[in-house]
């Protein structure tokens, strides 16, 4: 009798675990996520990986954020705290990526539309992106960079693949 209430237990907790396991939800965007890799994807297949520093990106129903900077300057304080030089503006500037607007998604597609950017031509414009999970890695490849007027970004061939896992604690960089 007791041996059969140990198998009726083990067949239940196995039981529990798969159902657990397929009725998982799948990923989604919605969320907050840290960047941690950046690599820029030539049209020959050669990959150059990018320093990136701080970032936020954030998908809600039907709008997004994104936010980061990249390059090996990007995370050097000004010389006078609070207070930088014109050229520090600048080279500040052209080290982050920076966009908000409302997107879409189609199978593995997201289709954004900026309604803020620091490019303004990129304002009503769109940027084309595909996107993966690994469990709570989220690969996110941004394609394609269009302007308002229809102009395409002129990157020869080259996509942008971000790498990014799920922000765990507000205020807490990623690991």
């Amino acid at each position: 009798m007791k041996l059969a209430r140990m198998a009726l237990v083990g067949l239940l907790a196995s039981a529990t675990a798969w159902s657990a396991q397929s009725t998982r939800r799948p990923a989604s965007l919605e969320g907050a996520w840290r960047l941690v890799t950046m690599q820029l994807i030539s049209a020959d297949g050669a990959r150059t990986t990018v320093p990136t520093h701080e970032s936020l990106v954030i998908f809600t129903e039907g709008y997004y954020s994104i936010a980061y900077a990249f390059g090996r300057d990007s995370a050097v304080g000004y010389a006078q705290r609070w207070h930088p030089s014109d050229g520090e503006k600048v080279a500040r500037f052209g080290s982050m990526i920076v966009n908000a607007g409302s997107y879409r998604t189609r199978g593995s597609r997201i289709d954004a539309c900026p309604l803020f950017a620091l490019a303004p031509e990129f304002i009503g414009g769109e940027g084309v992106f595909s996107y993966s999970f690994t469990a709570d890695t989220l690969d996110l490849t941004w394609e394609r960079s269009i302007a308002r007027d229809g102009l395409e970004y002129p990157s020869r061939g080259t996509v942008t693949l971000l790498r990014l896992v799920r922000a765990r604690t507000a205020g807490a960089p990623a690991k």
